[in-house]
């Protein structure tokens, strides 16, 4: 039986025939990426469960290279054939290449003597049942995945080049280790082609650690706030680096612009974010440690020379973001490090790595001690008036080493907004997911399962002339909600008590 694609034909960019375990995984290692992909399956049970998992399917038998044009495989990029039975696989490939020569297909092979005979009719990967099935396949598909970026990157990149245009490498609001050497890493691949950039950012660097980096590699940035109305115009291309158009904390992101670029590894909607950037862009989102991972790959297939000052700077951000390799770090982290480390300046490392501490953070350090509330494993501090916003993340950092404590909450009051930085080590808990909970419908929030953050105007709060009294309510008010996004009201809960507490 066959079902019509809706709303006529639909470009895809995956076939994928057979939905079994193999198929399965896959599918959803392509879907989280936000590819667009299309099952044939010839059995009832197993299209039903591609229909249940939310994946686009067809009933169908991928051996009718008729039918295989009807659905669009005429013009498909890639194949994979997932079921095991060689006369399967030999009978999907003839119909394949019947209806479309350059598409890539990927087979798996039980016995290795018909791997020869695969290739010759026309397989361009076939997968040795000796390996481990699944994980072979995948990182196949990842190799194609990579490679296909990089032809589309490769588009993006001509495209401005042929005009002598300028590109505009845009960070977020918070520009961070990771961000900084992405961006950094993105700029050496255009001079590559020659191509002039300007790597900008809104809001303000103010973490030592941050500042240390920028000085000591020496990268020139461009504040927001500096340029002209009409600054957006200068630039052929924008490129969103360790962020995206979905992520609410990028204000140097020109309003009505949609980026021809963005590489990322924040949790978000991949398909949205698509769907933002529109089918000639690059969206390129990834479940790895730090988006220098992937920029590192990048520079690899382009054969941009990595200088020591870079290599360092894209190992820091790897660190950094992965909190030294202990929070979400991935096997593509490890890989990326080790093709980094020969090329690592040891001593500009140990100079960014120790960064003088201002006085500023070490007294909000020591207000967020002396205020803490503790909650069970949870552990939430009101630090007051700041004027530095990354203090409240080495506070969080800080905090989270506490004997008995796995998740913690750190917020203060910066100008006319309240300003949190949340951290935990508790399996169960997605902090990203509980700050978007919590927070995103109030301002912007979001992050990783490890580490997230958010920003809150202070709204009605602002009518409160005495200060003790709006702290106090201010904090009442994100505890409260903080609470419940993690599913423990606070009126329910048994504090414990501290030493001290300043807002009584």
């Amino acid at each position: 039986m066959y079902r019509p694609l809706e709303g006529g034909e639909k470009m895809v960019d995956y076939l994928i025939v057979g939905y079994g375990s193999l198929g399965s995984k896959i599918c959803q290692s392509l879907k989280k990426k936000g590819e667009r992909i299309l099952v044939l399956e010839s059995y009832n049970e197993n299209y039903n469960k591609a229909i249940e998992d939310g994946m686009e399917a067809r009933l169908a038998d991928a051996r009718d290279p008729t039918l295989l044009r009807r659905v669009g495989g005429d013009k498909v990029k890639v194949v994979i054939i997932t079921p095991s039975d060689p006369n399967v696989i030999r009978d999907v490939i003839e119909s394949v290449r019947k209806v479309n020569s350059e598409a890539t297909i990927v087979a798996r092979a039980k016995n290795p003597s018909i791997e020869k005979e695969l290739g010759n009719l026309g397989c361009d990967v076939v997968i040795s049942a000796s390996e481990t099935l699944s994980e072979a396949m995948l990182r196949e598909v990842e190799k194609i995945y990579s490679s296909r970026n990089a032809r589309r990157l490769e588009r993006i990149i001509m495209n401005v080049a042929s005009v002598n245009g300028r590109f505009a490498i845009v960070m977020h609001d918070a520009p961070d280790p990771d961000s900084i050497a992405s961006a950094m890493a993105f700029r050496e691949i255009l001079k590559n082609y020659d191509i002039e950039s300007d790597i900008i950012y809104g809001g303000e660097i103010s973490h030592q650690e941050n500042r240390a980096l920028i000085n000591l590699v020496d990268v020139d940035l461009v504040n927001v706030s500096e340029l002209d109305a009409g600054w957006a115009r200068r630039y052929k291309a924008f490129a969103m680096i360790d962020c995206n158009p979905e992520y609410n904390n990028v204000s140097a992101m020109p309003n009505g612009k949609r980026p021809n670029v963005v590489i990322d590894h924040h949790q978000v909607d991949v398909e949205r974010v698509r769907e933002l950037v529109g089918n000639d862009g690059l969206v390129d989102i990834r479940e790895v440690g730090a988006t220098s991972t992937i920029l590192v790959e990048y520079l690899e297939r382009f054969k941009v020379e990595v200088s020591p000052t870079l290599a360092t700077a894209l190992l820091y951000g790897i660190r950094s973001d992965t909190s030294d390799y202990t929070r979400d770090a991935t096997r593509e982290d490890f890989i990326a490090v080790s093709k980094l480390l020969p090329r690592v300046d040891l001593d500009l490392l140990s100079k960014i790595e120790t960064p003088p501490i201002s006085s500023e953070t070490l007294d909000v350090l020591g207000e967020a001690i002396r205020n803490r509330r503790v909650i069970g494993s949870i552990l939430i501090s009101n630090v007051g008036y700041i004027e530095d916003r990354d203090s409240l993340v080495q506070a969080a950092d800080y905090l989270l080493r506490l004997e008995g404590i796995s998740t913690v909450l750190v917020f203060g009051i910066l100008g006319d907004e309240i300003h949190m930085s949340a951290r935990s080590n508790d399996v169960r808990v997605n902090i990203g997911k509980v700050m978007e909970r919590a927070f995103r419908e109030l301002g912007s929030a979001g992050g990783h399962p490890k580490a997230a953050g958010a920003k809150v105007p202070l709204g009605l709060f602002k009518a409160v002339k005495d200060k003790e009294t709006l702290v106090r309510l201010v904090g009442d008010a994100v505890t409260k909600k903080f609470l419940e996004a993690l599913g423990k009201p606070a009126e329910v809960l048994e504090e414990r008590s501290t030493e001290e507490k300043k807002y009584s």
